[in-house]
């Protein structure tokens, strides 16, 4: 219990600053995260109280801030397709 504790405070501490500049992919942030010794469970657990927003763009999924939603890639519908 404690390990998750101290888990969980480093997560709170830690993601903020991951995402003040925009939107990371999960798969980035969760290996970064394992980096630091803060497992997957813990850091969505904060992600989630912290109220940060996910989306899943081309195949991606990503965390972001609500100010933040504009920075994400193009929705499939959204990329345009060059034409012959």
């Amino acid at each position: 219990m404690r390990q998750q504790y101290q888990m969980a405070t480093k997560a709170r501490a830690w993601v903020p600053a991951q995402l003040e500049n925009g939107p990371q992919s999960t798969r980035d942030l969760v290996a970064a995260a394992a980096r630091l010794g803060i497992s997957r469970d813990a850091l969505v657990r904060v992600l989630h109280l912290l109220d940060y927003k996910t989306a899943r763009r081309q195949g991606v999924w990503w965390w972001y801030r609500a100010e933040h939603a504009n920075l994400l890639p193009p929705t499939k519908d959204q990329v345009e397709v060059p034409r012959a």
